[in-house]
Parts: structure tokens; C-alpha cells; sequence
């Protein structure tokens, strides 16, 4: 009887589950492929001293025989040694001799477990004597932007071989397997398929082997064997060579044919093994030996569905076949929808790769293959049930089996999300503005482009004299000449001065890139130009989202708004370090300068908000308070003291609040006994009147003192504003014959000059003045230096709502030393880096406004820097409690017992230290 024709569906319930299984379950043969995620000496950055040994830390472990480390300079090629493997992950390469001062370039090549090979280049520099900036410099990429690394994907070739390899070893395993439950006996197509698919295997592994000896920097037995997958490829070879042999002499003796089959089954599960073991399993840390059976499963199984298909196309054409092969079908698909979905999920890692990746696209397109294959093989089973199906639904649906397998094989070849840059981690983690500081020798240039993108930005700089507290120098012109290989000619602003010092001018910069500033003042250029990082490097997917900040980056409040601006920068910058949003989206703050200017903050926040912008981040300066209340329904963090609290349901405060404040300082100056024992019996407020600054806040600060004071008979006496510029008049508020205490607040700048004049006298007198506190915007090493004698001595205090010895002070000490460097770290600069975390912490909620708003009602913890949270009744109020801070220049032995002697705690900026008064917060109670 003739047998009737039939198709390759298989049964309905196999192809039903085809649609589930292959959505994702093909994609788990790939690899993924090591990345460069940290170097030493850093890349873009001048090393502290001549370095010893370049090191490289990978995402995944690596080969040292297959990977190299090359380093070159202005000279030639350095003496570099073979690299070594530290750990599994971090490859370290000796250099033979010292580095003299110059800018080197590594390129690096590294090849995985896996076989596959990585390479990239960066460059570092060496400095000179006293660490002065080596010659070439400029060729330096700007802060946040790393060397280049690449990790090709494989060519045609190597795809198309896997392919073929595969194929053929389903079509040995899945025949020997249907021929074993149909009893099958001789059968000449059957040897004859079997013999090409033994050679077809033989020929990808040697192929394989080949590649794989060739792999890196490498092309030598030795180099084969020193990686897993040139093993797996010479086991391949062995095994399959031996099995394939050992059935064709099974086959020619009689009765043979089951030793035969038993044979060439075991020698497609060899070779399905091996490529299993092959791929991205190799990379696996923890859960390695499970990793690799469920990757064993799932090839096998994919090999069974797949080869048997390719059997019933070429070897059997009965209906019998196609009913075994109906169970076969069900359990290897039953096994590809669990198998190959954790292994999907495992490699796919975040949404983002599925959408945006080749990886993922391929993914998506063997997912509408097997959707559009799945309801056909249901129609082509049930019509083969009735006796109308033929040979020719049979080929489509192998064709369509075998074109999933092509696109499985060009999945080993792609790089994964496991392991891979989320967009959020990628380009410059530093966007919003960009900062710099040159020098000319004697006089160093603190530069900020603003908001450092293509278009106009706000250029601004500041000459400060070295070695003279800080001190704006005196100059009568200042230019910056800008030149990047993203555009044509240069740039040159013509900069002028503000009443405040700094130098300001606009100016359009035509394309994103490095663009490197070369600042002269009075026509005495900086030593070597500064890079500038300039927009943001694009990467697939939806655009990052945007915060606003808004700073007088050119008024009174420069150098303070600048400071805050860079920890706020860093911040975010590592809130995109650990992924940024769900799925990989990135977020970038947008610093506008105002200048101090109400309106111009107002205008800058209103076209955020049409922009979509979704948060406004620690506005500073004198058009804080207009950012604020432009702000409407966008969630704001304020960080800055000297800014008034501002009412609002979506206003959060992580500085201090004045009142409060003040009454803190009524608190501790009753704890330090002041006057007790027949002393004075007053404290003078001074207050140094600010250009355009509102007045609230220090009444306030004054108001809380003198409802702390006033309970224990202790006055609160406001001197006249005059008080603050003239020497003599400070310097009798502050005998202790006259006042048991001194509160100082208003402008920097005036105090600090004042202060200055008179540490001077008091030194050459020898009297210890009253004990000082200002205010807690006075709170930064700029003042402290500026003040001469009085503020480096210790002998003023000030009340602090940030700690710099905490976990986040000291992580966001070293991203500024690392990354902003020579600008020092500060306390303004803490205060934006903590503002930062408030918003990363309410972004975890997502973008959306409403939502970022009920997280930062009741935020987790996010800091260890903040004294308290905002409390939930007002949290636009500020912060309720302070501790007290003291600058220390000098060991506590030499300090007068007046002012302290007790040791610091850590050190926060160069030269000194701020060192606790006090262990115990002060503030009002509830």
C-alpha cells in the first residue's frame, strides 16, 4: 500500500507551541563579548606619576596569550610586556622603564573566552615636575568621554559555517533517533545524508579550529589550545571523526545498521554539544555548570526539531514517520520554550537590546518568522490528519525551520545586552556644562561653557591669583580661542568683565565634540588647551530626558553656582553610570546661566518645561527664587542656602532652613558657655549687603538666634552694614570685651576681605578674638582662604547641613579630584552632589512628574550626607538640623585653646581639612 503524502508539521500541538517557544528561545546561542570598563593610567587624564604597568579590567574574563597591550609616544613605541592575567577579568602589562613627561596612546586587543576578540585605544598623559601638565596635553579627551573600544560582529562566513554545522549535526542526531523508534532498517538516502552531514561538520570544525588558532594576536597550536572554544573545536573534530568512521564500518556489516545509527546519533550530540558549550555560557559567572546544561538542553533540542525536519524532507517520505516525529517535535519544542526564554532573558538582559541592538532585531525578526511558521505548520498537520497535504508544504515549512536556524546562527555572532553599555552609560556622563582650569603660571583660570552644547553658550572665566587666597587677579582683557576637529577654523570670544570679576561673553559652537579653549588674559596665553567636552554623542533609542538647572555662573554667586553645579553633574552623572532609567534611558542636566538675573532664571525654566524637561535641580544664585516659582508643576530640589525658602507642593529643600539655622547657632554658642561668667552679654550680627540679594534669609537666620539666645538673658545686637567693609569697625565687634560672640552673613567676597585686614592686627596683638560664626552660605574654602589669618586658623565656625566625612562626601571627593581636577572639592560643590541624589532618587519612580513627586514625599534613604530629611509636613522649608564645622590648617597642638585643638576628621580640600566642633546636631525641636 502507498503510503500518503504529508507535511512537516509534525502535530498540533507542536506546532502550537513553536509560536511560544521561538519568541524568544533561538536567541541562546550567542555569545557575549568582553568590554573595557576601567584602565589604569585613566583614560583622558594625566596620571599622578610616570605609571608601571598599564591594567585593563574586562566585563568578562580573558586570554593574556591571545590579547596585547601596545603603548606609543613622541618617540616611538614604549617596551611593553607580554600581558598577564590578574584575577579572570583584568589583564596587566609591565612597561620597561620610565615614561618621560609626554601623551601616550594605548591600543589594546583582547580576546574572551569565547573567541571573541575586543580591541580600542585610549590615550593618558605623564606629567612634568610638580606635576605640571606634560607637552601635547590637548591631545587629551575632555572629562566623561572615554577611548574608543569595538567588538565586531563576525563576518558571512562564519555565520553561514555554524549554520551548516548545525544543520547537519540535528540531521544526525534527530535521524538516528527517528530511525531507532521506527525500526527503520537499510536505507541508502539515509547513509547518504549521513556521510554528508559527517563531512559538512567536520569541515565548519576545522574551520572553527582555524579561526580560532588565528584569534587575538595569536596563529599557533598553543593558541588554539589555550582558549575553551579551540578545544571544543579539536573535540569536535575527534569525536565526530571517530564516530562517523566507526558507523561507516558498522553500516557494511550485516545487521549493522542500529550500531550504526547508535553511532552517528552520538556523533551529532557530540558535535551539538560542543557548540553548545561554545557560545555565550563561557562568560557565565556563578551558575556556571547550570548555565551550561540548560544550554546543552536547548541546542540538543533544537538540533532534534530542526534535523528532524530535514530528515522527513530527504530520507523518509511514510506517515508513520511524520507521527513519530510528532512527539519528538512536541517534547523538543516543550524543551525550547523553557530552555531558550531563560536563556533569552539572560542575554537580552534589558528591554533596550531588544529594541535597539542588531542583536535584538534579529531576535525580533526570527519572532515574526516563527509566528507566521507556527500557524502554518497547524493548518499543514491538520490537513495532513485528512490526507491532503504534499510535498510541497512539507519543503515550505523546512525552509522555514532551516531560515530560523540562519538567523540562530547570526545570533552567536552578536554581542548581547549581557555585558553591553546601556545608552545611559554611554558618551559623556558629564553632559550640562562643561569646566576647566587652566593656568598661566601665576594666575589659574577656572573656564565654564554653559550649557555646553552645539548652538550659543555662555562662556565664563574668572583669573584667580595663585598663592594669594584665592583672590580674583587683577586683568584687563581676557579672550578664549576655541578649536575642535568636529568644525572648520576656530572659535574666539572676546570676554568681558563682570562687576562680580568674572569674565563672560557668548559665543556659538558649531558642532558637538571636544573642542579645546586655549584662554589668554592680558594676552598671556595658559600653558597647554584645555579639552571641552561639547554635546553628547548619540546612541539608538528614545532620547535622554532632561533636567534643568538653572546658575549665575557670570554674577556674584560664580564661583559658589559653579562648585554646585559640578556635584550636581556628578551626581547624575553617577545615577547614568548604574543604568540611568528603566531601560537604559540616560538623563543629562541642562545648566543655563542667568547671571544672577530673576527674569533671565524664569525664561531659562519656562523653556525647560516646553522642552519636556522633567525636574529642576539645585537652581543657585540671585535668580533661584524666580527659577523656583517659574518651576510650576516641575518636582525642584534646592541646595543652596543663601536662596529663601520658596512655598510650593512640589518644592523640596535639602539645604539648610534660616530660621532654624539661626537657633542652631543660638544653641551651640550656649553649649560652648558663651557669655557665662560676668562677660559680655550680646552677640553682634554683621551683615554683608549683597548686590541685588534679597534680605530675607539672613533676617531670618538673625531672628532664630535671638529666639535661642534671648530665654538664657542673651541680646542679639545687628550692627550697621558698614560694619562688614571697614577693618576697625569689625575688628571692635569682635572684642570679646564688647560682644561674647560674632555672627557673620551677607556677601563673601566684602567679609572675607574685611576679615583679612583685620587677622592681620589681631595676629601682631596677639588677642584672641570672640568666638565667630557665619552663616552657612558662608560655609566654603573660597572664604576660608580669603580670610586670611582668622579663617585658616580655625577660628570660625559654621553650621552645616552636609557632613564631608560620610560615605557620599568622600565618593563625590574623589569623582571631583578624578574628574574635575585641579578644581578642589567643596562644600557647595557637596551640596549639589546631594541635591543630584534627591532627583536620581525620585527619578527610580520614572520621569513622570506626579510620580517623581510622591517618591520624594517619602524617600528611601539616599544619602548619608544630610543630617536629617526633609520633613514630610514642609519640605520646602530646609533642613532642620546642623552640626558645626571649623576649617584646620595646623596641627591641634599649635592652635590656641580658644578656638579648639581637637584633631580634624579627614581631609576635604587642599591644604586643610573641616573638622567637626561638635558631635551632637543642633535645630529646633518639634
Amino acid at each position: 500500500m502507498r503510503a500518503r503524502p504529508y507535511s512537516l508539521a509534525g502535530s498540533p500541538r507542536a506546532a502550537a507551541a513553536l509560536a511560544v517557544a521561538f519568541l524568544l528561545a533561538f536567541a541562546a546561542p550567542a555569545s557575549a563579548h568582553p568590554s573595557l570598563v576601567q584602565a589604569a593610567p585613566a583614560a583622558g587624564v594625566v596620571a599622578q606619576s610616570p605609571p608601571r604597568a598599564v591594567v585593563l579590567s574586562f566585563t568578562e574574563r580573558v586570554i593574556p596569550q591571545l590579547s596585547s597591550v601596545r603603548v606609543s609616544g613622541p618617540t616611538g613605541r614604549i617596551r611593553v610586556a607580554e600581558p598577564k592575567r590578574r584575577g579572570s577579568s583584568t589583564l596587566t602589562a609591565a612597561l620597561r622603564g620610565r615614561l618621560p613627561p609626554a601623551v601616550y596612546t594605548t591600543r589594546w586587543v583582547a580576546v574572551g573566552d569565547d573567541g571573541h576578540t575586543v580591541s580600542g585605544s585610549f590615550r593618558f598623559g605623564v606629567p612634568r615636575a610638580g606635576g605640571a601638565p606634560p607637552p601635547g596635553v590637548e591631545q587629551l579627551g575632555a572629562p566623561g568621554v572615554r577611548g574608543s573600544q569595538s567588538s565586531g560582529s563576525e563576518g558571512f562566513l562564519g555565520i553561514g559555517v555554524r549554520w551548516l554545522a548545525l544543520v547537519a549535526s540535528g540531521l544526525l542526531l534527530a535521524g538516528a533517533v527517528l530511525r531507532r523508534m521506527l525500526r527503520a532498517g537499510p536505507d541508502a538516502r539515509w547513509m547518504a545524508a549521513a556521510r554528508a552531514a559527517s563531512a559538512a561538520v567536520l569541515a565548519a570544525s576545522a574551520y572553527a579550529a582555524v579561526d580560532a588558532a588565528y584569534a587575538g594576536t595569536g596563529h599557533s597550536l598553543s593558541v588554539l589550545v589555550a582558549q575553551p572554544t579551540g578545544v571544543l573545536a579539536l573535540v569536535r573534530i575527534g569525536g565526530v571523526l571517530a564516530l562517523a568512521g566507526a558507523a561507516a564500518l558498522a553500516a557494511r556489516r550485516r545487521g549493522g545498521e542500529r550500531t550504526a545509527d547508535l553511532l552517528l546519533g552520538a556523533a551529532g550530540y557530540t558535535a551539538l554539544m560542543t557548540y553548545a558549550l561554545a557560545t555565550h555560557v563561557q562568560t557565565v559567572t556563578g551558575g556556571e555548570t547550570a548555565a551550561s546544561a540548560v544550554q546543552v538542553v536547548h541546542v540538543v533540542a533544537a538540533g532534534l526539531w530542526m534535523g528532524g525536519l530535514v530528515y522527513l524532507v530527504t530520507c523518509a517520505r511514510e506517515a508513520r514517520a511524520l507521527r513519530a516525529f510528532a512527539w519528538v517535535a512536541a517534547a523538543s519544542v516543550a524543551v525550547l520554550a523553557l530552555t531558550g526564554i531563560l536563556a533569552a532573558v539572560r542575554e537580552v538582559d534589558e528591554w533596550y537590546f531588544l529594541r535597539w541592538s542588531d542583536y535584538g532585531r534579529v531576535v525580533i525578526a526570527k519572532t515574526i518568522l516563527l509566528l507566521t511558521l507556527g500557524p502554518a505548520a497547524l493548518l499543514t498537520a491538520l490537513a495532513a490528519r485528512r490526507g491532503r497535504a504534499g510535498g510541497r508544504a512539507l519543503r515550505a515549512e523546512a525552509l522555514g525551520a532551516v531560515a530560523i536556524a540562519v538567523l540562530a546562527s547570526t545570533l552567536i555572532g552578536l554581542p548581547p545586552g549581557r555585558g553591553q553599555l546601556l545608552p545611559a552609560q554611554r558618551g559623556n556622563l558629564l553632559a550640562g556644562a562643561a569646566f576647566a582650569t587652566p593656568t598661566t603660571g601665576d594666575v589659574t583660570v577656572p573656564l565654564t561653557v554653559a550649557p555646553a552644547r552645539p548652538g550659543r553658550n555662555t562662556i565664563a572665566a574668572t583669573p584667580t591669583a595663585r598663592g594669594r587666597g584665592e583672590e580674583p587677579a587683577p586683568a584687563r582683557a581676557v579672550e578664549v580661542t576655541l578649536r575642535c576637529d568636529c568644525a572648520p577654523g576656530s572659535v574666539r570670544a572676546i570676554l568681558s568683565r563682570r562687576p562680580s570679576g568674572t569674565w563672560s561673553a557668548r559665543a556659538t559652537l558649531p558642532a558637538p565634540g571636544t573642542w579645546y579653549a586655549t584662554p589668554a588674559v592680558d594676552g598671556r596665553r595658559t600653558i597647554a588647551p584645555v579639552p571641552l567636552a561639547i554635546g553628547d554623542p548619540p546612541a539608538p533609542g528614545p532620547a535622554p530626558r532632561e533636567l534643568v538647572m538653572t546658575a549665575d555662573l557670570t554674577g556674584t554667586a560664580a564661583s559658589r553656582c559653579r562648585e554646585q553645579a559640578q556635584g550636581a553633574i556628578l551626581a547624575i552623572g553617577r545615577f547614568d553610570a548604574g543604568g540611568g532609567l528603566d531601560g537604559g534611558r540616560k538623563v543629562v542636566a541642562r545648566v543655563e546661566d542667568d547671571g544672577g538675573d530673576p527674569a533671565r532664571a524664569a525664561i531659562a525654566v519656562r523653556a525647560a518645561r516646553a522642552r519636556g524637561a522633567v525636574a529642576l535641580l539645585a537652581p543657585c544664585g540671585g535668580g533661584a527664587t524666580a527659577a523656583v516659582q517659574a518651576a510650576g508643576g516641575l518636582p525642584t530640589v534646592v541646595a543652596d542656602p543663601a536662596v529663601p525658602p520658596v512655598n510650593g507642593p512640589r518644592v523640596w529643600r535639602t539645604a539648610g532652613e534660616p530660621r532654624a539655622e539661626g537657633v542652631a547657632v543660638g544653641q551651640y554658642l550656649l553649649s560652648q558657655r558663651v557669655g557665662r561668667g560676668g562677660g559680655a552679654r550680646s552677640v553682634a550680627a554683621v551683615v554683608a549687603p549683597s548686590a541685588g540679594a534679597p534680605d530675607t534669609a539672613p533676617a531670618a537666620r538673625i531672628a532664630g538666634l535671638r529666639a535661642a539666645l534671648e530665654p538664657a538673658g542673651l541680646g542679639v545686637v545687628r550692627l550697621p552694614a558698614g560694619v562688614a567693609t571697614r577693618p576697625a569697625g569689625l575688628r571692635a565687634a569682635l572684642d570679646p570685651r564688647r560682644h561674647a560672640a560674632v555672627f557673620l552673613d551677607g556677601d563673601a567676597g566684602t567679609l572675607a576681605r574685611t576679615l583679612r585686614a583685620v587677622g592681620v592686627e589681631q595676629a601682631a596683638r596677639h588677642v584672641a578674638p570672640a568666638p565667630v560664626l557665619a552663616a552657612s552660605p558662608l560655609l566654603d574654602e573660597r572664604f576660608v582662604l580669603r580670610s586670611g589669618a582668622l579663617g585658616q586658623s580655625g577660628a570660625i565656625a559654621s553650621p552645616t547641613e552636609v557632613l564631608p566625612a560620610t560615605g557620599d562626601g568622600l565618593r563625590y571627593l574623589a569623582g571631583q579630584r578624578d574628574l574635575f581636577r585641579p578644581d578642589r572639592a567643596s562644600i557647595s560643590g557637596l551640596r549639589g552632589y546631594v541635591a543630584g541624589l534627591a532627583i536620581a532618587e525620585g527619578l527610580r519612580a520614572g520621569t513622570d512628574p506626579d510620580a517623581i513627586a510622591r517618591r520624594l514625599r517619602s524617600p528611601r534613604p539616599f544619602t548619608d550626607t544630610l543630617l536629617a530629611p526633609w520633613r514630610p509636613s514642609a519640605p520646602a522649608a530646609g533642613e532642620p538640623l546642623f552640626l558645626f564645622l571649623a576649617p584646620r590648617f595646623l596641627p591641634s597642638n599649635l592652635l590656641p585653646k580658644q578656638i579648639g585643638g581637637e584633631e580634624h576628621s579627614g581631609s576635604f580640600f587642599d591644604g586643610g581639612s573641616w573638622s567637626l566642633r561638635t558631635g551632637k546636631p543642633y535645630g529646633p525641636r518639634p
